[in-house]
């Protein structure tokens, strides 16, 4: 409850300024995008204007439709838009997971981490949801549903706030941040909650904007009218996976990890009540699965229920009523305490309104009517949310067991569910309190409440903000006092009067008030700081947009946030035709695309000008892949300051090396005014532009001739070949366009470019040198002195057949027992050309790749395998491979008995006594009696003579013959490899020909 307090009152007064990285106050960032919003109620179309001022080179662009359309119905949800992670879903956690790179603190180099983002992350995640087809994303049910009636108009509502959070505050705050962390003003990058090594980077920041916005058309006169779509804000910003997935928020985390188990166990319990005639109904029957149905980041945990092992009750016990009421006292419980948490996390969300409205809107703030909302929402809400039975459902009551048993559970400090409240350095010690009341009365809750509520603000300043680590001159400047201490009157000095402290060298040694007056702008006269004691009112001269670069680059940027694809590019070709012609300029914006993830969004989104490339809306110089500024990556370590990329390289504008020079830098002006020359913003010191859209150069063509063939992306040709390079200009003719061509062997060192070629095109000769890898470069320039890439043909000279390999049989002249199987299995690679085509033959007969071998129907004696294989070229291999097959007792055994079961011996005195000789064999064999193993050898030729065409089939009976009369001439040799062979065979297995049995 301290913790809620704490945010919601020190933090909603004190964090306004000393834990807001708003570089543009929020009344600022209204200002700065006001002129887009207007551009689109009046009209469909916006007018960039150049730097220059003649309205000659003004480009009109029509703008998206469908934002014209939302902005004009919704002006005031843009606006709750442009107040972005400022305000919502709240300051606390919009400023410390979705403002910042949260991967990173202060200059320090980001590195990927669970539960940590950049902002293109979560500003692609809001476009894409705002503008879905489909309303899953929203707070009603969190289930698949029916389309609302009114599902068109929340979607326009959604795209409007969007499109306030994108072309407004990310956009701002890049032009912001880059005037603020120069090392003139705050000298860094302002730090997260976490970070209490900078305050005096936080310090400096707010008085400069306070500054700044004291200067605004307007100030304490115009207030901007808000109203941000709560469910959209509460479903994508607190309750959706990827939030949950993305960061961390200490307050409401333990709230939405339990709305979604009280999903579980609502499904678990419907389930459960529909399958009472149940002997098992303790099962888990619920899983949690996520659900993208649309294929893109805003998905949805669901349940799917199944029954466990869950047979008949065949007692038919009346214990199933008895569950069915506990079950049902427990379903209603959990219902209601779910949509509380989810009423809670709405009215939330109506509560940072409350503080946005007061604090962000340009009027003079009523904290009075901060306090009363939030103590409104923890009455209201809060003890709800947390689950307690007096208040669950209005006070809804079931049986004691019950409740005592969820509440116990959820409030004990010792679960994991409040382990990171718990242990939060800063509000930790307040959670115990609120753990121990899960078993107290109505009454003594809301008497804590009130307790809790009166002694909230005192002493969290200091702790929270790390302020005590300001630097000593600082610290003393703010400590008016000269107690040692910051009070909160002293620090909200801080917010409500920087023209008393932006001249305090203690604070800014340089003179950062007139720096801060000479990009502002200002109309004539003089400032007047006023003096509250003495009467005298403060009036403060207005700046002017149009003089004050950072601001006017954030409205001329806010304009092309309203573009989609089609917008943008018709804006960068009007823009870069002012300097040439076009006509032969590629697009810049393609299809939305989200970089962050390795999956798309079903109906994709139009593209936007801000999405794609920004890390941190904190950083600076975004647009670009380097910060011009060192940053101070951490005052304890000796490494040296580095630059840090807050931006990777895609923002198209300023990347491509056309629109850089004839539209980025014709549109946007210098936000910095004070750089040096050379080293400003714009400058290509650290970021030099890429070719993206310009074909202005000329078209070098490499046009191959002769034998050729391409495999995968590699190009071989014969030695005939020969390859033409040609450069054409889109201008210039071919006379005068130089031709420049290069031939050297891939991988070695390219030449040096020699002069133009003598003639254009040219023909280069490919043949005539060694196989091998060889590249052709060429590149042109035409009469303006347009430089062509280099063009290139990588390409292999190939006049070898491919490599065949035998596989099986192998190896050479292998050995096959008549009782072994094996196959015909070859490959042939051409790693030039490719094989183009391969044959087989099996002695001198057509065979097939992978046709299988069966030594019991082939003659004992050597078989050939002839392999024949050709590449796309031409060139031609082959390879022969030689096995021979034999018999051997065991094998004959085995041929014997494959015999009979085929039905080919069907004589059993036959196969007996064939069988008998075998084995009578196999014993003299292993004695060393050879001869009277080759007459028994003998005597089985005999019986098969004798029985061939009569109980043995004729053919079979041939084949054996000759197996054994190869096995008694073999023998005759007495092999040792024989004997052994045959010795492993009585014993039921050995290896043959490569393969084991």
């Amino acid at each position: 409850m301290r913790r809620v307090y704490l945010v919601l009152l020190a933090g909603l007064v004190a964090l306004a300024f000393a834990g807001t990285a708003q570089a543009w106050k929020p009344p600022t960032h209204e200002k700065g995008v006001e002129l887009p919003l207007l551009q689109m109620v009046t009209g469909n179309t916006v007018t960039i204007d150049d730097i220059s001022g003649d309205p000659t080179k003004a480009v009109t662009v029509q703008a998206n439709p469908t934002i014209v359309q939302a902005l004009r119905q919704y002006p005031d949800a843009y606006r709750a838009g442009v107040m972005g992670p400022d305000a919502w879903p709240d300051m606390y956690f919009g400023q410390s997971q979705i403002h910042p790179d949260t991967r990173t603190h202060n200059g320090r180099q980001a590195q990927p981490q669970a539960n940590k983002s950049i902002t293109d992350e979560w500003l692609s995640y809001l476009w894409e949801a705002a503008w879905r087809p489909d309303p899953s994303i929203y707070i009603q049910s969190f289930v698949p549903i029916p389309l609302p009636a009114d599902y068109v108009d929340q979607r326009l509502r959604n795209i409007a706030f969007v499109v306030g959070y994108i072309a407004g505050h990310a956009n701002g705050d890049m032009w912001a941040h880059t005037f603020m962390n120069s090392p003139a003003l705050a000298n860094g990058v302002f730090p997260d909650f976490t970070d209490v090594k900078h305050g005096d980077i936080a310090i400096k920041h707010t008085i400069v904007e306070g500054y700044i916005d004291k200067h605004r058309p307007g100030y304490k006169l115009t207030s901007y009218p808000i109203d941000p779509p709560k469910e959209f804000i509460v479903s994508t910003l607190l309750l959706s996976d990827f939030a949950r997935d993305h960061a961390d928020h200490v307050i409401l985390d333990p709230f939405t990890a339990k709305f979604w188990e009280l999903q579980r166990d609502i499904e678990e319990l419907e389930f459960d009540n529909t399958h009472q005639d149940c002997s098992i109904d303790d099962a888990e029957d619920c899983t949690a699965i996520q659900h993208q149905p649309l294929g893109d980041q805003s998905s949805h945990t669901h349940f799917v229920c199944q029954v466990h092992g869950c047979g008949p009750d065949i007692s038919d016990s009346p214990i199933n009523f008895i569950e069915l009421g506990i079950d049902s006292a427990l379903l209603a419980y959990y219902r209601a305490w779910q949509d509380d948490i989810k009423d809670g996390l709405v009215a939330w969300v109506d509560m940072n309104r409350v503080v946005a409205e007061e604090l962000f809107a340009g009027k003079k703030a009523d904290i009075t009517k901060i306090t009363d909302a939030a103590h409104d929402w923890i009455l209201a809400h809060y003890l709800s949310m947390l689950g307690f039975p007096d208040f669950v459902g209005n006070g809804i009551l079931f049986v004691s067991d019950v409740v005592s048993e969820v509440t116990s559970f959820f409030f004990s400090c010792s679960g994991n569910l409040w382990g990171p409240l718990r242990n939060d350095p800063v509000f930790g010690a307040a959670l115990g309190p609120a753990c121990d009341f899960y078993d107290r009365t109505k009454q003594d809750i809301l008497g804590a409440v009130g307790n809790w509520a009166d002694g909230m603000v005192a002493g969290m300043l200091t702790e929270l903000l790390g302020l005590r680590d300001l630097p000593v001159p600082m610290f003393q400047a703010l400590d008016q006092s000269g107690d040692g201490a910051l009070s909160p009157k002293e620090l909200i000095r801080v917010l409500t009067e920087p023209e008393e402290l932006i001249t305090d060298p203690r604070i800014f040694p340089l003179p950062v008030r007139q720096l801060v007056d000479n990009a502002m702008d200002l109309l004539p006269g003089v400032d007047v700081d006023g003096d509250e004691s003495a009467g005298i009112p403060e009036s403060f001269r207005a700046y002017q947009i149009d003089g004050f670069a950072a601001l006017k680059d954030t409205q001329t940027m806010g304009q092309l946030s309203l573009l989609d694809e089609n917008g943008l590019n018709s804006f960068f070709k009007q823009k870069a035709a002012q300097a040439g012609d076009s006509a032969g300029l590629g697009n810049l914006y393609n299809q939305y695309f989200n970089y962050n993830s390795t999956q798309q969004p079903a109906a994709r989104p139009p593209n936007n000008v801000m999405l794609g490339w920004m890390r941190a809306m904190d950083g600076n110089h975004q647009w670009s892949t380097t910060s011009l500024y060192l940053e101070d990556d951490d005052p304890t370590d000796s490494t040296p300051p580095q630059r840090f990329s807050y931006g990777d390289g895609r923002m198209w504008l300023w990347e491509d090396c056309v629109a850089r020079a004839q539209v980025w830098k014709k549109v946007f002006v210098e936000p910095v005014p004070w750089h040096n020359p050379g080293q400003g913003s714009f400058e290509d010191t650290f970021d030099a532009p890429s070719n993206i859209s310009d074909n202005q150069a000329p078209q070098v063509t490499l046009a191959l001739s002769g034998a050729s063939s391409t495999s995968g992306t590699t190009l071989y040709v014969g030695g005939g070949a020969t390859l033409t390079a040609k450069a054409a200009d889109n201008y210039d003719p071919l006379s005068r366009t130089k031709l420049f061509v290069r031939l050297f062997q891939t991988g070695s060192s390219a030449p040096t470019w020699g002069g133009a070629s003598a003639s254009n095109p040219e023909t280069v000769a490919l043949g005539g040198g060694a196989d091998g890898a060889y590249t052709v470069e060429a590149k042109g320039s035409d009469g303006c002195g347009n430089e062509s890439g280099v063009e290139s043909e990588d390409l292999v000279l190939d006049t070898a057949g491919p490599v065949i390999t035998i596989t099986s049989p192998q190896p050479e002249d292998v050995i096959f027992d008549t009782d072994d199987l094996s196959s015909i299995a070859y490959t042939a690679v051409d790693s030039g050309a490719g094989t183009a085509s391969d044959s087989v033959t099996f002695d001198g007969a057509a065979a097939a790749n992978g046709q299988s071998l069966d030594m019991y129907l082939l003659a004992p004696g050597t078989h050939t395998i002839v392999v024949t294989a050709t590449d796309e070229l031409g060139n031609e291999s082959t390879l022969t491979r030689h096995f021979r097959v034999q018999a051997s007792a065991g094998s004959l055994m085995a041929n014997i008995q494959r015999a009979w079961n085929e039905g080919l011996i069907t004589s059993m005195g036959a196969y007996n006594g064939l069988l008998e000789k075998l084995n009578q064999a196999l014993v003299k064999h292993a004695q060393g009696q050879h001869g009277a193993e080759r007459n028994l050898l003998v005597a089985f030729i005999n019986q098969l003579l004798a029985k061939r065409g009569s109980g043995v089939d004729a053919a079979t009976a041939d084949r054996f013959i000759a197996f054994a009369r190869d096995l008694i001439e073999r023998d005759r040799l007495a092999s040792p490899r024989a004997a052994a062979k045959s010795s492993v065979r009585r014993h039921g297995g050995h290896i043959r020909g490569g393969r084991s049995r």
